[in-house]
């Protein structure tokens, strides 16, 4: 065998249930490192209506903190992901702190993801509307949001 002619194999099941379907676009971008490639699909492989705390990952995935939220925050830089909050106002007794931290997470560049499913955007504010404004206002602090 010639050097540098390395022959790669790849086998794979045929799944029914318990699984993800990634576009390969996403695993192929030289726009992301593999780090962000594989957070990328940790977070894609999550339910949509998922919640969670960004140390919940942190513990799931043996990562720190800070490396999930700077990976976050990557997604966030390139397009893949998008953070929505909104801030209690005066004279509320909690002004100045978060209300809500919404994140969503794209399969592709936002651009792009809208281009081929032009409804996402509008769905994900209803989406926001019914958890965060469908509720009696109280004093106590969301659940599950980082």
């Amino acid at each position: 065998m010639e050097a540098g002619r390395d022959i790669f194999m790849v086998f794979k099941l045929r799944h029914k249930t318990k699984y993800t379907s990634i576009a390969n676009e996403m695993l192929i971008s030289s726009k992301l490192t593999w780090q962000e490639k594989g957070f990328l699909a940790y977070l894609l492989s999550k339910p949509t209506d998922w919640e969670f705390k960004t140390q919940t990952i942190a513990d799931e995935t043996g990562c720190s903190h800070d490396v999930v939220c700077r990976l976050m925050n990557r997604l966030i830089v390139k397009k893949y992901a998008e953070r929505d909050s909104e801030r209690y106002f005066k004279p509320h007794p909690k002004a100045g702190q978060f209300r809500f931290v919404t994140y969503t997470v794209y399969e592709l560049p936002k651009d792009e993801y809208l281009k081929l499913n032009p409804m996402a955007e509008e769905v994900k504010m209803l989406k926001i509307r019914e958890k965060y404004y469908g509720q009696e206002e109280t004093t106590e602090p969301l659940r599950n949001f980082a």
